[in-house]
C-alpha cells in the first residue's frame, strides 16, 4: 500500500481538523484496519463537524444531549 505523509496544512485540507483532533476523529468514526469500533452512524463528515463544534470527544460527550440529530445523539449517549 502507498503511504502518504501529511503536514498540518494537509491534515486541515483533507479533514478540516487539526492534527491534534485526529485521535478523537478516529474514536468517533472508527477504523476497521486498527480495530477501533467508533460510534455507529458517525462517519467522516459527521465526525469532523462534531469535532469542529465541540473540539474533542470529552466536550462532545458532555454536550451530547444538545445534538439535534436523534440517531447521533442516542448513539453517543449509549
Amino acid at each position: 500500500s502507498d503511504t502518504q505523509l501529511y503536514d498540518e496544512d494537509a491534515v486541515a485540507e483533507r479533514f478540516s481538523l487539526t492534527p491534534a483532533m485526529l485521535p478523537d476523529f478516529k474514536a468517533l468514526k472508527g477504523d476497521t484496519s486498527d480495530n477501533i469500533p467508533g460510534v455507529p452512524g458517525i462517519g467522516d463528515k459527521t465526525g469532523a463537524q462534531l469535532l469542529q463544534q465541540y473540539g474533542n470527544v470529552e466536550t462532545l460527550l458532555e454536550h451530547a444531549e444538545e445534538i439535534k440529530a436523534a440517531r447521533v445523539r442516542t448513539n453517543l449517549l449509549e
